[in-house]
């Protein structure tokens, strides 16, 4: 279930800014913005279980010059085996109205996994995410750039990718399906997708602001 293999049959509008105009400032997206993952097995079962965190951390680095880096941990048990991954990037990001473009630079991974002793069972227990000092980063290459459609509103601002991506990987499905062409967002059925995947039970689809100001996990 932590598969990092990547899909290559999306659209390559997705992965580049339209080309008209509509600058808005890079500063409105500043903070940290968090993704939930719920775990990716039914809760009735004690013996498969995962936690995960998603985060994208927005700063401005140099006067004009803006940052995200972007974490996403995972661990699981299954049939008492543990399983952890790790996929970690930073790089400059670049925004044209509600369409902000992650342009990836640097990444990293992490992969462990062993037998847990004892009998099975209990995996809720048993599935936490690595200590940060036992994670030994390899460098990787990064995934390509993708564009996120950007929502902000009194209760809540969103960053949803136009395709689903975890661990490095971009897979073919996501919001760019209900776009009626290359870009368009107005449309009831983009819409109802952005609401229907941004807070799907499995697999959520939407990164949430959680605060303004820029602050590591």
């Amino acid at each position: 279930m932590l598969s990092v293999t990547a899909c290559s049959s999306t659209p390559d509008w997705i992965h580049t800014l339209p080309d008209q105009p509509g600058d808005r400032p890079l500063s409105e997206l500043t903070g940290l913005w968090v993704r939930a993952t719920p775990s990716l097995y039914r809760l009735a079962d004690p013996d498969a279980y995962s936690v995960g965190q998603e985060s994208i951390l927005i700063e401005e680095a140099a006067a004009n010059e803006w940052r995200f880096e972007k974490t996403h941990l995972y661990a699981e048990v299954v049939g008492g085996r543990y399983r952890a991954a790790g996929f970690r990037q930073t790089g400059s990001l670049l925004r044209r109205g509600v369409w902000v473009l992650l342009s990836p630079a640097r990444a990293w991974s992490f992969q462990d996994q062993f037998d847990l002793p004892g009998p099975a069972g209990n995996a809720a227990e048993l599935a936490r995410l690595p200590d940060s000092t036992e994670m030994r980063w390899e460098t990787v290459d990064p995934s390509p750039d993708l564009l996120y459609y950007f929502e902000t509103n009194a209760e809540r601002s969103l960053l949803v990718p136009l395709a689903f991506e975890r661990l490095g990987a971009v897979y073919d499905f996501g919001l760019f399906r209900f776009s009626t062409a290359p870009y368009e967002h107005d449309s009831d059925s983009f819409q109802n997708a952005v609401k229907s995947l941004s807070f799907k039970l499995h697999r959520p689809h939407a990164y949430v602001r959680q605060s303004r100001h820029s602050q590591r996990n």
